[in-house]
């Protein structure tokens, strides 16, 4: 079957984390009246190199709402349509960075805190890691480490670091044993990295919201934190990044005494957390992590400005205002383009394809229809538009 070059909607993949997700999620994408808001869940993939699409030509219509536990009915697979032109699909930039694969993830995520962690830098080699280049963009107020607080420090750091694995797998064996309850081992986790301290080696950021955190270069200590009085809702997310295999590419060196309800505790990896760590000044400064948009055009009808720019992939966000913004294009074809509904509502056209997107909904967008119109259907429309 030949599937037509143009525009299509994609089906957001809901992911549940039982532990740490909420209902953010399905309420931004109105979503509250179905099985979704009985769920937590944690993220929703916009984009990735399993997404599916739908022929619908709008984000109200029921086969557009999410499933992850089965197949999408009359939907059709990004990978297929990639198969068929890699070059059509996917843009000569993006094969020129990745071959003839789309390595594009986009999450938007609720997240309440993940372990101390790192990601080796492109151009790594003779070890098992995967660089994983990424950036978030803060839709909210957030909080999270970024880097580490002092290079003379390290030493110290490892050693604390390596106290708490010991004393972990300590109490899960424990568990496993029958020799101590789950809770009470849980308890004893919680009081003994109490006493380590071990947040005063990094750095503990609060992010304003319409704030961009990039770390893609790799090397760089981060992780996010949790803070249920002031920030009940956890960090909310949007990150884009190169799709890696998480087991082979995000190394851990703390993961915050977590215990799983089966009594396990996820592997650490301390050694090569403390070998791939970049120590240097330039690389443990939050505030050179830490930006806002930068505007790149303006009129009385839209604006536009950047928010990521990177080897690897960039975004802009486009506020519009009541009028049309004819011909938003790339350059004829270099990249695809993924377009998502930040607040408002948008016709995209092409050609005599017209799709309407809700808030919450995106468009995948090939690189031979580079050439598309944007309408905001409301008094106002914010888009993010992600492209090589």
């Amino acid at each position: 079957m030949i599937i037509p070059l143009k525009p299509y909607l994609i089906i957001p993949e809901f992911i549940e984390q039982p532990t740490w997700g909420g209902n953010y999620i399905v309420n931004f994408k109105k979503l509250g009246n179905t099985v979704f808001a009985r769920k937590k869940i944690g993220q929703s993939y916009e984009l990735y190199s399993g997404s599916c699409l739908t022929p619908a030509v709008s984000s109200d219509d029921p086969s557009c709402i999410p499933h992850t536990a089965s197949p999408h009915g009359s939907s059709l697979k990004l990978s297929d349509l990639v198969l068929q032109s890699p070059v059509s699909v996917l843009g000569t930039n993006s094969l020129r960075v990745f071959g003839n694969a789309l390595k594009t993830l986009i999450k938007f995520t609720q997240a309440k805190g993940n372990s101390f962690q790192l990601h080796v830098k492109e151009g790594t080699t003779g070890n098992k890691w995967l660089p994983k280049p990424e950036s978030w963009y803060f839709l909210e107020k957030g909080l999270a480490t970024v880097g580490i607080t002092d290079q003379s420090k390290l030493t110290d750091y490892r050693k604390s670091a390596e106290r708490i694995e010991a004393k972990m797998n300590q109490l899960s064996q424990a568990i496993l044993n029958k020799t101590v309850t789950l809770a009470h081992a849980r308890q004893r986790a919680t009081e003994y990295i109490r006493k380590e301290d071990i947040y005063h080696y990094v750095n503990s950021v609060t992010i304003p919201a319409n704030t961009i955190v990039d770390i893609h270069r790799g090397g760089i200590h981060h992780s996010w934190e949790e803070d249920d009085r002031n920030l009940p809702n956890g960090n909310i997310v949007y990150e884009v990044q190169v799709e890696a295999n998480d087991e082979k590419s995000t190394i851990r060196s703390f993961d915050k005494g977590k215990i799983k309800d089966d009594g396990t505790i996820r592997p650490v990896q301390i050694g090569d957390y403390f070998t791939y760590l970049d120590p240097s000044p330039q690389a443990n400064t939050p505030s050179l992590f830490l930006a806002k948009p930068t505007e790149l055009f303006a009129d009385n009808a839209c604006r536009v400005e950047s928010i990521f720019k990177t080897p690897y992939y960039s975004m802009h966000r486009i506020i519009m205002r009541k009028s049309t913004m004819n011909n938003y294009t790339a350059p004829e074809g270099t990249s695809f383009h993924h377009v998502f509904v930040l607040n408002g509502r948008i016709e995209l056209t092409y050609r005599t394809v017209t799709i309407s997107v809700g808030v919450g909904y995106s468009v995948f967008i090939p690189a031979v229809c580079s050439s598309y119109r944007l309408t905001p259907k409301t008094p106002e429309a914010i888009l993010l538009t992600t492209f090589i």
